[in-house]
């Protein structure tokens, strides 16, 4: 947080991140950011010149309330932007924030994209950030990534994907699942947008208990 004056803050999240997604973006028609939360991403994404639409997908309500209200104060043509109060996922999902406790029916991105109505391509993007439920992209989710391939920011939770999966499924095996998928791998660094890495083992990911990795099948380069 930086105080800006007495009564307001700006708010710095995810600093690198943004800057790599500023990138990512600027070619992109659709974003859908899955694990919207208050829609940081959304309401960047709304400042790429070429976005048509912007699909916000949370499992909790309240912070579906929080992206309306948030486009309403900046004054953001809300047509662009689509809300979705569901889980992504296979079966039951559950998830709890200090706000609530929901447990619902998870949806498939196939699911996503038929109530949206878009059709994606490798210049879009998504963003899914949803606490070690990302598991399910190792598994039945997966297939939407052999057919389609959108930029994908997606941030890996360790410990949780291994306690909801009951220790079948790793971190590795969805990074070696979209491997196979993309044939590039980045993560963001200080001095560099994007940084081109090879496995879990680079940079010591492996030690890292949370990280983000943009899987892209476009080579930015390691200075662009």
């Amino acid at each position: 947080f930086k105080k800006k004056t007495s009564i307001s803050t700006e708010i710095f999240y995810e600093n690198n991140e943004m800057k790599a997604f500023e990138k990512l973006i600027q070619n992109s028609s659709y974003f859908i950011d899955v694990g919207a939360q208050t829609g940081i991403y959304s309401l960047a994404a709304y400042q790429s010149k070429k976005i048509q639409k912007i699909v916000c997908v949370d499992i909790i309500k309240e912070y579906i309330d929080a992206i309306k209200k948030n486009i309403k104060i900046n004054n953001f043509k809300s047509y662009k932007f689509e809300m979705l109060n569901l889980g992504l996922g296979s079966g039951k999902v559950s998830h709890k924030e200090w706000i609530s406790k929901t447990v619902t029916k998870g949806y498939s991105l196939e699911d996503i994209i038929n109530v949206t109505g878009i059709k994606l391509s490798e210049n879009d993007c998504i963003k899914i950030d949803i606490e070690g439920w990302e598991l399910f992209i190792a598994g039945k989710l997966g297939d939407f990534f052999k057919i389609n391939k959108p930029n994908l920011l997606l941030s890996f939770h360790k410990n949780e994907i291994e306690e909801l999966s009951n220790h079948k499924i790793s971190e590795n095996n969805i990074f070696n699942f979209l491997s196979a998928n993309y044939k590039y791998k980045y993560i963001t660094h200080k001095n560099m947008i994007f940084k081109e890495i090879k496995n879990l083992t680079d940079n010591d990911l492996e030690n890292k208990k949370y990280k983000t990795i943009i899987f892209s099948n476009q080579n930015f380069g390691l200075n662009t």
